[in-house]
């Protein structure tokens, strides 16, 4: 496998390299290669996708321009910044950018494939977004307090083609859409760590509850994570026969569309599938566990990844909030 194909999103994009002058860093061939064939494991699924969507997108703006896209023209690159940030891009779009490219890189053996002046440029963007009092958006959190109005809410008839469901398919449907909300906020899960959970991973304990292994693709970790004996319940309440491996048995899409609709029935307006996440780290801060425990219960690697999502039951809980109720 040559340099230039080192990262496997980037074949077909018409990624053409640019000629090296002697200052260009580069690793030796057979380094690269090595680098590209362990691919598969440095990036996982989701993350490739990611990288493939921002590389596709610069690579266009780089062939409008005639300019070289690997290793990046720097002018190009800033323009291409700017326009991101005019059309409106996240924040985290444009450092998703930034990544991508020093991925590329690196697997392609170019150790310094992202400027400087592009990373200034987008620290600069953070402090004005940061001033402007612009927070990045945050998946809305399935709480603990919302669970009844999820359970009941799902019991209800709702539209099905030119009719509504009949009392059975109800009841099949809100069974499974109830077992999924419980394992991804037991589990704190991503879809696609719910579509892979099969039952041989799950270890039932006397008291009904269970625990499991769960495999984070994201991450490329394994952790174990812990399901209430009402999730249990819940999750036996909708299995669909001892021949079906998967918990779920569901594609990552299907997953995510069903939590969505279950929490959108019981009135959580603004919820998706990543709320699972992030309603059980915040019910798990508020009761006072620490982020280190944080950490290891969401498979975060990152502190920052971790308490981003539970930054307000932390300060209520803080030194700040310690102060005043000894006061009290």
């Amino acid at each position: 496998m040559s340099v230039n194909d080192c990262l496997t999103v980037m074949v077909d994009m018409d990624i053409q390299p640019a000629p090296l002058g002697a200052s260009d860093a580069r690793l030796p061939v057979e380094v690269s290669d090595w680098l590209a064939s362990l691919a598969d494991e440095l990036l996982a699924p989701a993350t490739r996708r990611a990288y493939t969507s921002v590389l596709r997108q610069w690579t266009a703006h780089a062939n409008r321009l005639g300019v070289a896209a690997m290793p990046p023209d720097e002018g190009a690159l800033l323009e291409h910044v700017r326009s991101l940030s005019d059309d409106g891009a996240s924040l985290a779009r444009i450092r998703l950018l930034a990544a991508a490219l020093a991925k590329a890189g690196a697997y392609a053996g170019v150790t310094a494939c992202v400027p400087p002046s592009v990373r200034l440029a987008i620290g600069a963007l953070a402090a004005q977004r940061g001033r402007s009092g612009a927070e990045p958006k945050q998946a809305t959190g399935v709480r603990a307090d919302s669970l009844l109005a999820v359970a009941v809410a799902a019991q209800h008839r709702r539209p099905c083609g030119r009719g509504v469901e009949s009392a059975a398919v109800a009841q099949r449907r809100a069974a499974l859409d109830v077992a999924i909300v419980l394992v991804m906020r037991d589990g704190l899960l991503r879809v696609s760590e719910a579509a892979t959970l099969r039952w041989s991973d799950v270890a039932p304990n006397p008291d009904g509850s269970a625990t499991a292994v769960i495999r984070r693709p994201k991450t490329k970790s394994t952790t174990t994570a812990y399901f209430a004996p009402a999730t249990m319940e819940a999750l036996l309440a909708a299995k669909v026969g001892d021949d079906e491996p998967r918990v779920i048995p569901l594609s990552p899409r299907q997953i995510a569309r069903r939590f969505r609709a279950a929490c959108e029935a019981a009135g959580v307006a603004g919820a998706s599938s990543h709320g699972a996440r992030v309603g059980m780290a915040q019910d798990l801060a508020a009761a006072g566990t620490a982020l280190p425990d944080l950490m290891s219960a969401g498979g975060w690697k990152r502190p920052a990844q971790a308490a981003h999502y539970v930054r307000h039951q932390a300060a209520a809980e803080g030194p700040v909030a310690r102060f005043y109720k000894t006061k009290a």
